[in-house]
């Protein structure tokens, strides 16, 4: 129970160093940074020869590399064998770490938002091939975080585990569909009109609404106690597995013939 312990509040810390180290972008929002939160992709930041480009790319590394880690130890620690929603929502979120820690090595060689140049090649489809590569990551990592965020909340909610998560959790998951949408919408009306309809801010109000419930699954697994992450049966399957023990076990009497 001890190492279980200790697992769990691993996976907490690893939790929160992710969520951090995703939104370093928030250094960015003041004026030094030259870039525009409203209307510039946040992968904009580390492109080509920015300033601070290599500290953006090895936050999101490190981001990836601490969602991974929390992934595989919940699934090795845990064992969710009878659990089919949260193993989905851990291996979802170790996708989602693998594709942003691949991000480091394909960034953007220039800002699509910022840079007309660079607008113009990309849809004529003369950008470098490591941009092809960055979007395909950047698709992987969105659907990945939304899955997991759904299916690590259906899970709290489902077999009574992790309260706060439970409570609070589902409110997050559908701003952050709503977000998406709005995000997608957004990504197609630059790309083929070059009308930027707040693409910027999407991503960021994105990207923020997953570091808040990466914090609240967090909190959640600190506050659980000595409990395992997710090794037991729902608190309902216990009690209808023992009864159903407890009927077989039974030993019958025969009932006494009058004589």
């Amino acid at each position: 129970m001890f190492r279980l312990c200790q697992g769990q509040r691993l996976v907490s810390i690893l939790l929160m160093l992710s969520a951090v180290l995703y939104n370093a972008w928030i250094g960015a929002l003041f004026p030094v940074a030259g870039a525009d939160p409203v209307h510039s992709y946040v992968s904009e930041l580390s492109a080509g020869a920015r300033p601070h480009s290599l500290f953006f790319r090895t936050t999101d590394l490190l981001a990836g590399l601490c969602a991974v880690a929390a992934a595989v130890l919940a699934l090795v620690e845990g064992r969710p064998a009878r659990l089919p929603w949260a193993r989905a929502g851990w291996w979802a979120l170790g996708v989602f770490g693998t594709a942003t820690a691949v991000e480091f090595q394909f960034p953007l060689s220039c800002r699509l938002v910022a840079e007309r140049v660079c607008f113009d090649r990309e849809v004529a489809g003369l950008a470098p091939a490591g941009h092809a590569v960055h979007t395909v990551t950047s698709a992987v990592a969105t659907a990945a975080a939304l899955a997991a965020m759904t299916a690590l909340t259906t899970a709290a909610r489902r077999y009574g585990r992790w309260p706060a998560l439970a409570r609070h959790g589902r409110a997050l998951v559908v701003t952050q569909w709503a977000v998406n949408v709005w995000l997608m919408v957004a990504v197609a009306a630059f790309m083929a009109r070059h009308v930027n309809l707040w693409v910027g801010l999407a991503e960021r109000l994105q990207e923020l609404l997953l570091a808040i419930w990466v914090l609240l699954l967090a909190a959640s697994l600190a506050r659980s106690g000595t409990g395992p992450l997710a090794t037991s049966e729902p608190p309902e399957s216990k009690a209808s597995t023992g009864g159903e023990r407890a009927r077989r076990g039974a030993v019958r009497v025969p009932a006494r013939r009058p004589e």
